[in-house]
């Protein structure tokens, strides 16, 4: 159960790298990313980040990411957390 928290960041990862690797493509393209919702300040800024990194760059970025989520789920695997019993004594 400890090992989950590790692997949901590592499911995020993989979303954002794909996400931030596709507006990287669109820039390199020439492309002109469209930016609708209501956290266009947030996402302008992640699309300016990945137009700036480029498609390399995000691909390192996210392995490097994906490698430490499966670090820390592997080592939280490895070493679970101590249950600790109370007992009442009468």
């Amino acid at each position: 159960m400890a090992a989950l928290a590790p692997m949901v960041g590592v499911l995020f990862t993989v979303f954002f790298t794909w996400v931030l690797y596709g507006w990287a493509q669109q820039a390199e393209a020439g492309e002109q990313i469209e930016i609708t919702g209501r956290r266009k300040g947030i996402i302008r800024i992640l699309a300016s980040f990945a137009e700036m990194l480029g498609t390399t760059g995000v691909i390192i970025i996210g392995v490097l990411a994906l490698a430490y989520f499966i670090y820390k789920s592997v080592k939280e695997y490895k070493t679970p957390a101590m249950g600790t019993n109370y007992i009442k004594k009468v």
